[in-house]
């Protein structure tokens, strides 16, 4: 539980404390304010359209399994494919019980473990927010272009764009293939 690592601290606290890291991450500044509406839930998901008035919906059900309604906490935590890419990405890093909710909690719980493993100072929460990312794109890719998303596919990216995020901020030559990376991404994001 999160609360372990904080057990003083009020919800208020630790949610400021999220805010702090995720501005702090180096990642793209677009996925940044992604991974903050994402923390405010303002993500432009089916139930948000449907309470702002958007008509252009035929449905409200999850794109991927189609038995619940599209919010965001269904989308990239409680979804059947989601919580399966997140075991698949935890088992990869090495983190034990991982899937409770995508919010900021979560967040902070991904973050802390990265930074008792000692990765980089900006590379803590680089693999929670590339998850979210790919959630989110895989969704849109299903809506709007009609393809479809499994979940190899989307781990995959996830992968990817780990990688290559890991590179932002270093000006110097790439230190690491994916190769090595995907073997064993805790050694290559300190």
């Amino acid at each position: 539980m999160l609360l372990e690592y904080y057990p003083i601290e009020a919800p208020d606290i630790l949610r400021e404390k999220a805010f702090g890291y995720l501005w702090k991450i180096n990642i793209p500044f677009r996925i940044k304010a992604f991974g903050w509406k994402c923390f405010w839930n303002r993500v432009a998901t089916k139930d948000q359209l449907s309470r702002r008035g958007v008509d252009l919906i035929s449905d409200l059900f999850c794109l991927h399994c189609g038995t619940v309604e599209e919010s965001l906490d269904h989308l990239l935590g409680q979804c059947c494919m989601a919580n399966s890419v997140w075991r698949k990405i935890a088992n990869w890093v090495g983190i034990d019980g991982c899937v409770e909710n995508h919010g900021w909690r979560n967040f902070l719980r991904w973050f802390e473990f990265f930074k008792r493993k000692k990765i980089k100072t900006g590379n803590e929460g680089i693999i929670w927010m590339a998850v979210c990312w790919s959630l989110w794109i895989s969704t849109n890719i299903i809506l709007f272009e009609e393809g479809i998303c499994d979940i190899n596919d989307i781990v995959w990216n996830i992968k990817l764009q780990a990688w290559k995020w890991s590179f932002i901020g270093d000006i110097t030559y790439t230190k690491y293939n994916f190769y090595e990376f995907y073997k064993a991404p805790l050694d290559y994001l300190v």
